[in-house]
């Protein structure tokens, strides 16, 4: 397996409770918390959602924007390039490659380092339209099933995505994200390990 790819999860290893917090059985970050936030966690994102892998990408992140000058993430800092750049093919790399999943997961994100060196990232996990445009969109292709299809026929499997996330957490209203990173060298001397 590539340093990159995400393990085909064992879907008997993963519950419905259970899901946002399953990641070394189960899929990459980006489906794992659509389905969490689908079932309705409302719960905050935190570093608990993620495994050592997808953390230690979220740091490379936040480096990669502070040497730009940065005070947040985006899309194309979490990987080689923008993923909404593959279209459809998005949707693929977001199940099979972890720079897609992490950067379809938190998106933009702001940050902001304390002088011992830990990072706080906070966001919302929503997606791009609020909720008036969402719901009239719905209603102008007949309902939920018609914006499916508009989706697809529009953007492929990325439409049909981020026409569910938009009726699941519309612009405004999504789940809190407050990721604390802690570098290694305090977290050693905090937990002793």
């Amino acid at each position: 397996m590539a340093n990159n790819e995400i393990p085909i999860p064992n879907p008997m290893a993963v519950d419905a409770a259970g899901m946002d917090r399953a990641y070394a059985a189960g899929p990459g970050p980006a489906a794992r918390t659509l389905l969490s936030t689908l079932l309705g966690n409302q719960r905050p994102i935190t570093e608990q959602d993620f495994g050592p892998a997808e953390l230690k990408l979220l740091e490379k992140a936040v480096r990669k924007a502070e040497k730009e000058g940065r005070q947040y993430i985006g899309y194309g800092d979490y990987g080689e390039a923008d993923p909404w750049a593959e279209g459809s093919g998005a949707v693929v790399n977001a199940l099979t490659q972890l720079p897609a999943s992490m950067a379809f997961t938190l998106g933009m994100a702001k940050f902001k380092r304390a002088p011992d060196g830990t990072v706080e990232i906070t966001d919302q996990y929503d997606f791009g339209a609020p909720k008036a445009q969402a719901d009239e969109a719905i209603a102008k292709r007949g309902g939920i099933l018609g914006a499916l299809a508009y989706g697809m026929e529009n953007n492929g499997l990325l439409g049909v995505g981020n026409v569910i996330g938009n009726v699941v957490a519309p612009q405004g209203s999504g789940r809190p994200v407050k990721i604390r990173l802690v570098p290694p060298g305090l977290r050693a001397m905090l937990t002793g390990k």
